[in-house]
């Protein structure tokens, strides 16, 4: 399959969704919309899926249409991973896309609600091969694994 990946550049997105599509025998193309704020098209350039990692406006409904009307992406697919706080945002678009996933269950009645039955409920995965414990600490501690950013408070949650 052939994947527009619009995300962030950031290595979460490159590791987990970039490298995993990959590993899986995907043809990906990254489109990082932090730093390319318009996609360029190719000539004879087509998807099968624009895997869209929401973070906010990135992709406006008209250059969605653009990428459709076009036959640039046959199908289009919204990933809204901050929910539990961001959730207008997610409401907003969720109705442009084919498929719509949300990582929080507490969300899916209200999009249910908003008519939005295209909806799945999906909870974060990691790229396994690229977390795997390592190093001495591994070899006598839990298993516990952590993935994520090192925001305030998450180190003494973590320690504790």
């Amino acid at each position: 399959m052939r994947i527009l990946l619009a995300a962030p550049g950031d290595s979460y997105s490159l590791v987990n969704f970039r490298d995993q599509f990959s590993d899986w025998g995907h043809d990906v193309t990254h489109w990082d919309f932090t730093t390319q704020p318009e996609w360029h098209i190719e000539e004879g350039k087509r998807f099968d899926l624009l895997f869209h990692v929401l973070v906010n406006e990135e992709i406006s409904a008209e250059s969605l249409a653009d990428l459709k009307r076009l036959n640039l992406v046959a199908k289009a697919l919204l990933f809204c991973c901050d929910d539990t706080w961001r959730l207008p945002v997610s409401l907003a678009k969720a109705g442009n896309y084919d498929i719509v996933i949300t990582t929080d269950p507490d969300a899916i009645g209200l999009y249910r609600a908003h008519g939005h039955t295209h909806v799945k409920l999906v909870q974060y995965g990691v790229n396994p091969a690229a977390w795997q414990p390592c190093g001495e600490p591994w070899k006598s501690g839990p298993d516990v694994v952590f993935v994520g950013q090192n925001y305030v408070g998450r180190w003494d949650f973590i320690k504790a």
